[in-house]
């Protein structure tokens, strides 16, 4: 089950809540009580949470994300905020955190990458760098990463032909959704502006970014966007992203404790081992194969190595929790083979091509598999 920490949903009550509106309609049935915060581990399910904000955006207005987002605080997130606040620079606070992501969200994830990059350099040059929980600093890796250590925090420097300046690029990888779908675009606002604003109450001087891109269309107004990035979003873009100066990494925090951190990170890791399977391989292929089912590379040799491991290490650490990487595959586009086509926008040809198949056949014989139908009749009979 997708989910997400009831933090976030209380918070868009409260800031209902101080512009005059009764939170109470919009957190009904959510499951989180609008007089009483939720612990940060409390999670309620994404589809309680696009409702949340169907109700805000109806009552508010389309920049309503934007917000709430300048109303949230590290500290609102326990334990998970307080390890941010005591690292020592943002990119240590991006690892860990993300280590632990599932304390906040189930079903999507934020990723770092840094582009290194000279003018005229056809080639292109690929580092892994791995988070170590428990470590300070993170361990360089080139090409392939180590089989069986912790989870990593993905960060990829990576060489861009023709590139001329190096950049930190911030991805927010989201849950499966319809972008027409008014909670589920304010849901995606507010968590890409949540990422800026905690990189601007984190760092010492952080930079701002020098590009944000939105994949949803462009509301009528962008005055507010503008005024809370400095800088106008590419929307229609191919994926959600907030693009930095080089040396994000190194920018200190603040707030940092090196006594705090290490606290904080072993009271995130015991509550981590209570949610059980928190590490699961099998989790985090499904996520990056949901990332993947907008025309992306499903492949498991891609795959692989954006988990740092050889693609026989992924197939055998899959066997291990009783699945495969064809097994996983097969669900995930299947979940979103359906998705697609009952949008009715969409041809199956199309969607062939977004969730990986390179010909339109292949997908109508795996789909009449998978459903026991081709995909024209699915589309017929009006079916999700």
């Amino acid at each position: 089950m997708h989910t997400i920490s009831g933090v976030v949903a209380f918070l868009v009550g409260h800031v209902a809540r101080v512009s005059g509106a009764d939170p109470r309609p919009l957190l009904l049935g959510s499951g989180v009580d609008p007089d009483a915060p939720p612990a940060g581990d409390d999670h309620i399910p994404v589809e309680r949470y696009f409702e949340v904000w169907r109700r805000a955006v109806a009552q508010f207005g389309e920049t309503f994300p934007l917000r709430v987002a300048s109303h949230f605080r590290q500290e609102d997130n326990e334990i998970f905020g307080f390890l941010a606040m005591s690292c020592h620079s943002l990119g240590e606070a991006f690892d860990r955190t993300r280590h632990y992501s599932r304390l906040y969200t189930v079903g999507a994830t934020y990723e770092m990458e840094v582009d290194d990059v000279r003018t005229g350099d056809a080639r292109s040059s690929a580092m892994t760098i791995r988070g170590q929980p428990g470590s300070a600093r993170p361990s360089a890796v080139i090409g392939q990463g180590q089989p069986g250590s912790a989870r990593p925090s993905a960060v990829t420097i990576r060489g861009q032909p023709g590139s001329a300046r190096p950049s930190a690029v911030i991805t927010w990888l989201p849950w499966p959704g319809d972008l027409d779908d008014p909670g589920y675009r304010a849901a995606m606002d507010y968590h890409v502006a949540n990422m800026e604003l905690a990189i601007r109450q984190l760092g010492k001087s952080p930079p701002r970014p020098i590009e944000v891109r939105l994949r949803h269309a462009a509301p009528r107004e962008v005055a507010e966007y503008v005024a809370f990035y400095g800088v106008a979003p590419r929307f229609g873009s191919s994926r959600y992203e907030l693009v930095y100066p080089a040396g994000l990494r190194e920018v200190e925090v603040t707030t940092f404790n090196s006594r705090l951190r290490d606290y904080f990170d072993v009271e995130c890791r015991k509550m981590i081992e209570k949610l059980g399977a928190a590490t699961s391989i099998t989790v985090q292929v499904r996520k990056a194969l949901i990332a993947a089912m907008d025309g992306g590379d499903s492949g498991i040799e891609t795959l692989a190595k954006r988990l740092g491991m050889s693609a026989r290490s992924l197939q055998r650490r899959l066997s291990e929790e009783q699945t495969s990487y064809n097994d996983l595959v097969a669900e995930v586009r299947t979940e979103f083979a359906k998705r697609y086509l009952a949008r009715g926008t969409l041809t199956a040809s199309e969607v062939a091509y977004l969730i990986g198949f390179t010909e339109p056949p292949a997908f109508f014989k795996a789909f009449k598999r998978w459903t026991g139908l081709t995909p024209g009749e699915f589309q017929a009979r009006g079916m999700t």
